[in-house]
């Protein structure tokens, strides 16, 4: 958390984007809702909006994605969404990205 937050002050980012994988799914000890909390926790406290992209192991820990979203919807400068009840799957959101320059 401590390389994230250093990463986060030198490059300022306007957007973060947690691309996949968020959970191990290695059965490891942790549970799963406060890594999810904590990863979180580092962007936000440094006022930067976040999205998140699901990997292929996020649901092995037992949480399924419906929960993740649920929990990550309601951290601050969350993006994240579970997206169109009519595409198959949960966290296929579209999130606009604009240039700051017109």
């Amino acid at each position: 958390m401590s390389f994230l937050s250093h990463v986060l002050d030198v490059e300022k980012p306007d957007l973060v984007v947690f691309t996949g994988d968020q959970l191990n799914g290695q059965g490891t000890s942790w549970d799963p809702m406060s890594v999810l909390a904590k990863f979180a926790k580092v962007v936000y406290q440094h006022h930067i909006p976040w999205a998140v992209v699901f990997g292929n192991h996020d649901e092995e820990d037992g949480v399924r994605k419906e929960a993740q979203v649920m929990l990550m919807k309601a951290l601050p400068y969350s993006l994240v969404e579970r997206g169109p009840k009519d595409v198959y799957g949960v966290g296929n959101y579209v999130l606009k990205v604009k240039s700051a320059d017109p």
